[in-house]
């Protein structure tokens, strides 16, 4: 097939051809909307986040324009069933801000966090806990917690009534801090955000000052939580990790700064954090276990010299034998906006040498894309992604995975069907590849074509 086989990205025209992974994985497409619909993906950078509920279900929480008003949306997608629709609410348009997250799970019950405000000059935010029962109709019970010149990112329940988390606080006179807070109190009924008794202020297990920038993680089989963090003014990231009780480290510089945020995950044992070095086409991994206090920081990926690879816009999730990025791929060098992203491919990436298990292309856009959000997340054995679209014609949501999930929309169906491309033989490839297709009966030819990224026909 050609010296270029190895450099190759293969592309079947009219399919996706995917290079083996566990299961076969395939693109669908989730939902579809027309400019003149109910919804459309609003036009700045609109919120598309995913997570993988307890029963493996695939959760997607959509920021949509909604009849001309920006609304929040979770669809829930069981397997072989009918999409569940939930509204979340969204912003009114009279100043302040509404923000949704995806904050874990009590038991059955899906929890987002909701941070609002009703003017972008009041000190006080509201912050409603919505508990979403995933197994009955979507019934939700709401809680309530309120802060002061501060920011509240993915807040956890300790029990029934309480929560804690990492805050920063930003304080009109003072310098921002980063604080954890080991109790906070969550109440049944929306209260006066202006009277001090419901606002936010159990007790301060640690205070940093002269914090810009932090995320957080919590270990999942125990009370460990750790937040890395930007000091201002730093060339590097800082950690802390706190239980509910004391502050276990606390450490400075662990990794540099770099040009995309940091990824931090959290496994049942260990903190595991991505990062792109500055000014480098490469991703480390920085590893910390709380029992041992042992931490780590190790090259995992280095994009290929004169690739069109955008790691500044990769996404990641960690399984326990290999960790997978999803990259975007770029028509040329010259600009990384979303209008130049040709299309997104997985590299599968084994967790004991590092070595590229498999490269998967997932999608290719359309030329006139003006909004692309992608992510990835994993149950335990298989990745999964969601793929968010805009074009003049029409906003998509994509699913990528093992998963057979119900349409809302069939598309033409433009291949024959039970017709199937096998897995690639050898894999990895070096000068040539065989490829296995199965064609029905009624069929007894096929035309392939093989393109690279760049859309540049290299086998026929």
């Amino acid at each position: 097939m050609g010296e270029n086989m190895s450099k190759l990205y293969t592309t079947v025209i009219g399919l996706l051809l995917l290079i083996s992974t566990p299961m076969a994985q395939s693109l669908d497409t989730l939902e579809t909307y027309y400019p003149n619909d109910q919804y459309w993906f609003q036009e700045w950078y609109p919120q598309f986040n995913m997570t993988i509920s307890t029963t493996g279900d695939i959760l997607g929480l959509y920021d949509l324009m909604d009849y001309g008003e920006e609304s929040y949306i979770m669809k829930q997608y069981p397997e072989s069933e009918p999409a569940k629709h939930h509204s979340i609410g969204g912003f009114d348009g009279h100043g302040g801000w509404y923000y949704p997250y995806i904050c874990g799970y009590e038991n059955q019950n899906l929890l987002i966090q909701i941070s609002y405000s009703g003017d972008l000059v009041t000190p006080y935010e509201s912050h409603k806990l919505m508990s979403i029962d995933l197994t009955n109709n979507h019934t939700q019970n709401n809680q309530y917690f309120y802060s002061k010149e501060s920011q509240v990112r993915d807040i956890w329940k300790t029990d029934s009534s309480h929560a804690c988390a990492f805050f920063k606080e930003w304080p009109i006179d003072d310098d921002d801090a980063l604080l954890f807070i080991k109790e906070i109190d969550l109440f049944d009924e929306w209260q006066d955000p202006f009277d001090s008794n419901f606002v936010v202020n159990g007790d301060t297990l640690l205070e940093i000052p002269m914090v810009s920038s932090y995320y957080q993680q919590k270990i999942r089989s125990n009370n460990t939580f750790l937040s890395i963090y930007n000091l201002e003014g730093s060339a590097n990231w800082s950690s802390v990790c706190v239980s509910l009780d004391s502050v276990v480290t606390q450490t400075d510089s662990v990794f540099p700064s770099s040009t995309t945020m940091p990824h931090l995950h959290a496994t049942e044992a260990k903190f595991m954090t991505l990062f792109k070095m500055m000014d480098e086409e490469s991703v480390h991994l920085w590893t910390y276990n709380p029992l041992s206090h042992a931490s780590s920081i190790e090259l995992i990926y280095t994009s290929p010299v004169d690739s069109e690879e955008y790691l500044g816009g990769y996404r990641s999730t960690i399984l326990p034998d290999e960790i997978v990025i999803q990259i975007p791929v770029l028509r040329s060098g010259n600009s990384t906006e979303v209008s130049n992203w040709y299309g997104l491919i997985n590299k599968r990436i084994s967790r004991d040498d590092y070595s590229i298990l498999a490269i998967d292309t997932i999608i290719v856009f359309e030329t006139q894309t003006d909004i692309i959000r992608h992510q990835i997340d994993n149950d335990g054995s298989n990745s999964h992604s969601l793929i968010g679209i805009r074009t003049p014609e029409y906003s998509r949501v994509y699913y990528y995975g093992i998963k057979d999930l119900v349409h809302l929309e069939k598309e033409q169906n433009i291949v024959p069907r039970d017709l199937a491309i096998r897995n690639t033989y050898p894999n990895p490839f070096n000068n040539q590849v065989r490829i296995a297709i199965t064609l029905p009966q009624t069929h007894s030819q096929a035309t392939i074509e093989i393109f690279d990224l760049r859309g540049r026909l290299v086998w026929a």
